[in-house]
């Protein structure tokens, strides 16, 4: 179930996971760009308009940050106990917003990385990946 967390038992110390599969790789930028969008529309428009200009697109200014919490959260998100279980968008909405970068370019799915359409996968298999400049990064599975 995606936005849990699972955390392993004392006697379980030392163990390690392994991925199994991996469906697609996309950008953080672009993640964040689909994701807060979605997030935002959700939202007052007027939050994001009252922003400075140039904090309407900087997803770490102060005032972008407060938009998507209150788009997220409830326009009182800001309040103590101003977050109640029907104020802004529900858990389905959120994880729908949260996936919705991984589905098709057709589907308004973010671009795989350039190191996915080259055959990334096969690299998985092991301790490293290549990059797009040819050179190969650590990745840890195991």
């Amino acid at each position: 179930e995606p936005g849990y967390w699972y955390s392993t038992l004392a006697e379980q110390a030392g163990l390690t996971w392994r991925v199994l599969s991996v469906d697609k790789i996309i950008s953080r930028d672009c993640h964040t760009a689909t994701f807060g969008r979605l997030v935002l529309s959700h939202g007052h428009p007027a939050c994001l308009e009252a922003c400075p200009a140039s904090q309407r697109v900087n997803t770490s200014s102060p005032c972008w940050v407060d938009c998507f919490y209150r788009a997220a959260l409830g326009p009182l998100a800001d309040r103590p106990r101003g977050v109640t279980p029907t104020s802004g968008m529900d858990i389905a909405q959120l994880v729908a917003a949260w996936e919705k970068p991984f589905a098709t370019e057709e589907e308004g799915g973010c671009a795989p990385l350039p190191e996915w359409r080259e055959g990334a996968p096969a690299a998985l298999d092991g301790r490293s990946s290549p990059r797009a400049d040819g050179r190969r990064r650590d990745v840890h599975l195991s």
